[in-house]
């Protein structure tokens, strides 16, 4: 067995030396895989007072690791890859230091989930921390299976939750701060594509129900002529049927709605679109090969000439063209065109008028909202989530972010007269001794 050099432990820890000084001494350490949070132990404090001296020259990680951890009384997990040997000179340092100073020069971090100790390279670690006040949850958490979520809630608010085997290990990003359990666990569900249900008194999460696909209504033959067979339908799901089977371009109208019955056969697309448009008080008008399918206005035939906006999206891109119109709805229309996952928190009222023509999708959305309450984040897992991000607002934790910016050539405080109305005033704190402002808000606004 290779001889382990210039080993000494000292005070209380002074039995350790035996493990490495003594021939044939070995330390058993627990693989990662074999160590699940479930069967850990409660938390365990360290004392500030516990502390240890280390001089090692070439020792092997993973034994000085596990010695470590058990002279703290705390599991280690270490992964398979962890390799290496190590040269420290410590003295009087507790845990935090003790395992940074051997893990730094390989690359590695760790970090403690309940009493086990996760080691791992860097950049690859989770975050996961919770408080309940007041009867309200307060979640931070970044790439935390959805198990580890779980128990950490369960335990700080005293509820019942359980994860469905499906979904245990479904990657958890979210961040929520004083808001109500119920809901701060329905936004947890949805922005993760999660479903979630309370019976007596239990949260069960699961895989969401995948909705029941329509029946098809729209069939195309050979010669690319539509037939039609629908019964009390909304107009709006078979439009978009047509358009997908026909390849004709065709822009419905957020807000349209109406059940259509028809049966038709053998007709050109165009036909077909005005035919079952009328049949539900619609007006259509064709512009540049796409069908705009829009309400009338009531008393008057295709009086209002043209939709209240357009929005196309290709590529990745959209093109905006409204005038005074609903930012709720143009929004929707976004949602609907794209095919993304959105979540929606709330309702999105304000009035706009915007033209952009072939702009990034995230760019699109950044100057939409801009000027408004109203923000958008995109998480990890391609989800855009949208919402109220006033501070009052229970989605402002999740849609805002906070910095310390430190100024040079400007007083602190003189910088609140200076700011752009974009950005309320009672999200930025005079930082007057450090001669800095803190700014929450949105990340465009950061």
């Amino acid at each position: 067995m290779k001889r382990r050099k210039g080993v000494e432990w000292e005070g209380a820890f002074i039995f350790v030396m035996a493990l490495f000084l003594s021939p044939g001494a070995s330390l058993a350490v627990t693989p990662a895989a074999q160590v699940p949070p479930d069967t850990s132990t409660p938390p365990q404090s360290i004392s500030k007072d516990t502390t240890v001296s280390l001089d090692v020259s070439g020792a092997d990680v993973r034994d000085i690791l596990s010695a470590l951890a058990s002279n703290f009384k705390v599991n280690v997990a270490l992964p398979p890859d962890l390799s290496g040997t190590v040269t420290v000179v410590l003295k009087d340092i507790g845990l935090r230091e003790a395992f940074k100073a051997v893990l730094d020069p390989l690359g590695y971090e760790w970090e403690m989930r309940e009493s086990v100790i996760y080691v791992h390279k860097k950049g690859e670690g989770t975050r996961l921390t919770a408080s309940f006040d007041k009867e309200k949850l307060t979640l931070d958490a970044d790439r935390a299976p959805l198990k580890d979520v779980v128990r950490l809630i369960s335990s700080t608010t005293s509820n019942n939750l359980v994860a469905d085997e499906s979904v245990r290990d479904v990657p958890i990003t979210i961040s929520l701060k004083d808001i109500l359990l119920a809901d701060g666990l329905k936004l947890l569900a949805q922005s993760h594509k999660l479903g979630v249900t309370e019976k007596d008194g239990t949260f069960y999460f699961k895989k969401a129900e995948a909705e029941e696909a329509p029946k098809e209504v729209v069939s195309v033959d050979s010669q690319g002529r539509v037939s039609v067979k629908a019964s009390k339908v909304e107009i709006a799901a078979v439009l978009t049927e047509l358009a997908s089977k026909t390849g004709v371009s065709i822009g419905i109208e957020q807000g349209v709605s109406g059940q259509v019955t028809a049966d038709l056969k053998d007709m050109k697309p165009a036909d077909a679109i005005e035919t079952l448009s009328e049949l539900v008080g619609l007006d259509v008008e064709e512009k540049s090969g796409v069908y705009q399918v829009f309400k009338s206005q009531s008393g008057a035939t295709s009086a209002r000439g043209k939709p209240a906006f357009k929005v196309d999206y290709a590529a990745g891109r959209v093109s905006v063209d409204v005038s005074k119109g609903d930012l709720g709805e143009v929004i929707n229309a976004i949602i609907q065109k794209s095919g993304l996952d959105f979540v929606v928190y709330g309702s999105i009222r304000d009035q706009i008028d915007a033209k952009m023509d072939s702009k990034p999708l995230d760019v699109a959305m950044t100057t939409l909202l801009q000027g408004t309450r109203y923000s958008f984040r995109k998480l990890d897992n391609g989800v855009y989530m949208i919402g109220d991000k006033t501070q009052a607002a229970p989605t402002s934790a999740m849609l805002t972010d906070a910095e310390v910016i430190q100024l040079r050539n400007l007083k602190a405080e003189d910088v609140l007269g200076m700011m752009p109305p974009s950005i309320p005033t009672s999200g930025v704190k005079v930082l007057k001794e450090q001669n800095a402002i803190s700014v929450k808000g949105s990340p465009d606004e950061v």
